[in-house]
């Protein structure tokens, strides 16, 4: 069983080689530009926020978060970064690394998703909407993931096609967003019309299975009908006839039957 502990908050100068990579880092690609841009404010303004860390054995520590604060210190040749350590477990710093990268940019949500159910199997944390949110993005092909990782989609394009099921359907859409170059708004607006057109193509599909049962029900009891006629002794017929604008049922009876019924009944 693991145990969490309680939070530190005393800040601790640590000297960088003595920290560990977060092993639960979602993010791959840090911009230089970002990074320098960070470097220079902490050498004007010092680490105003201190990164978290975590003791892993006697003299390591493995990073939490704060993991551009701590490429910038680098950066800026520092040797040691202000610290708060956290007595947690691997629970608990997957949950905080996870937590930290979920609103930022430069995230593979994918591999967020993976992490979360991750998460999910080691320790059962599903204790927020947004983490059952990014679960539903693992329904994508790794086809599509491509795609979307290569076109650059944000996640606000990706969790539209969510509401699209039909893979067939969905490749057409993504490929409209590729071509036309649809932002989110306009994405948003395909995949609603989009909807609306299959549930009306659905409506009519169903009213046209309803008419033909319908019809069917009537040319049943046509047929009925006309054996009943047949089992009395009657010779009867029927003849379906469909053109572009109507069906046409005929029952034929001959007439020399009629005529017969009638010569007998003037007879007696």
């Amino acid at each position: 069983m693991l145990f969490e502990f309680r939070t530190e908050r005393k800040i601790i100068d640590i000297p960088i080689v003595k920290i560990r990579p977060c092993r639960f880092q979602l993010r791959e690609d840090y911009p230089a530009e970002q990074i320098k841009q960070l470097a220079d404010s902490i050498e004007q303004n010092g680490i105003l926020q201190p990164v978290l860390v975590r003791k892993i054995s006697r003299e390591e520590y493995e990073l939490v978060a704060g993991e551009r604060r701590l490429r910038a210190a680098i950066c800026c040749g520092m040797k040691k970064i202000p610290c708060i350590v956290r007595h947690i477990s691997d629970r608990q710093a997957g949950i905080d690394a996870l937590e930290e990268n979920i609103q930022r940019t430069g995230v593979n949500c994918f591999k967020e998703a993976e992490l979360i159910q991750e998460l999910i199997y080691k320790y059962g944390e599903e204790n927020s909407a947004n983490k059952s949110e990014r679960l539903k993005l693992l329904e994508f092909t790794e086809e599509e993931k491509e795609i979307f990782n290569k076109y650059g989609f944000t996640i606000q394009h990706v969790q539209s096609l969510l509401k699209i099921k039909d893979t067939i359907t969905r490749r057409f859409i993504i490929s409209e967003i590729i071509e036309e170059g649809l932002n989110v708004t306009q994405t948003e607006k395909y995949i609603e019309d989009t909807i609306l057109a299959k549930k009306q193509d659905r409506l009519s599909r169903q009213k046209t299975k309803l008419i033909i049962k319908n019809i069917k029900i009537f040319e049943n009891t046509i047929n009925k009908a006309v054996d009943v006629i047949k089992s009395s002794g009657l010779r009867a017929g029927t003849e379906k006839r469909e053109t572009e604008d109507y069906y046409e049922y005929t029952v034929r009876i001959p007439k020399s039957v009629f005529d017969n019924d009638a010569a007998k009944s003037r007879t007696a």
